[in-house]
């Protein structure tokens, strides 16, 4: 190697581009997310009512913990809303399961545009 000092501007480089690149796509927040949450069964409803009150589909299916029987809410919402909606979940139940996928709509569902 002639100079090491290409291979540490390289990879800083590219680290930087890395990171900013995330934040812009994270404000710009185009697309939609399938949100996961897992809370305990007698705060499932109560959840899923203040999410529908804020205008979101939330889809409530019941599931088996180890210990206590849950509710699994779904949701498919867009991306710039996440925060929001974790901070609503966490005001609930603190101690939430929540993941995030990204998804792509075929069709159909609450609030989507019919093509």
């Amino acid at each position: 190697m002639e100079d090491p000092l290409k291979i540490v501007a390289y990879a800083f480089g590219f680290a930087c581009g890395n990171y900013l690149g995330s934040l812009v796509e994270e404000k710009i927040g185009i697309g939609l997310s399938e949100m996961q949450v897992i809370v305990k069964e007698d705060k499932g409803q109560k959840l899923a009512g203040m999410l529908r009150d804020k205008g979101y589909a939330v889809t409530v299916m019941h599931g088996e913990g180890k210990n206590f029987p849950r509710s699994i809410l779904l949701m498919y919402v867009p991306r710039k809303k996440i925060k929001s909606i974790a901070n609503i979940v966490k005001s609930v139940e603190e101690n939430a399961v929540v993941t995030i996928s990204d998804k792509k709509s075929l069709y159909g569902g609450f609030g989507t545009l019919r093509k």
